[in-house]
């Protein structure tokens, strides 16, 4: 049997995008985050560069284009004034000491063995 199932995705209002205009972000399938963006038409777009392509064939103007381009995530706060994170991203401090963020190089090690 077929199961439907109803799911609501989030899309941020920015006032660093321009009107009308919402993103979110989410994993692709090698878990690297994407921006998504919908339009005021409600048009879905996946990615800046593909966003940037559609606007400029839709005729927007360039000053809300490069609201898009330079749109960054550390200008979104939630209401306890803090920076949002991914809520698919691990935090900082689940990252294991055996991953590839906090692995030193090999002449790292050398030189601590040495000391």
């Amino acid at each position: 049997p077929k199961v439907k199932l109803k799911v609501k995705i989030n899309w941020l209002e920015h006032e660093n995008l321009p009107k009308g205009w919402r993103i979110r972000r989410s994993l692709n399938k090698s878990e690297i985050e994407v921006d998504h963006f919908l339009s005021p038409t409600g048009d879905t777009i996946s990615g800046r560069k593909d966003c940037w392509q559609y606007m400029n064939d839709q005729g927007y103007p360039m000053e809300d284009i490069e609201k898009i381009w330079k749109f960054s995530w550390k200008t979104v706060k939630d209401s306890k004034s803090e920076v949002v994170v991914s809520p698919k991203r691990k935090a900082e401090s689940n990252i294991s000491p055996t991953s590839k963020k906090n692995k030193s190089s090999k002449s790292e090690v050398r030189l601590k063995r040495k000391s």
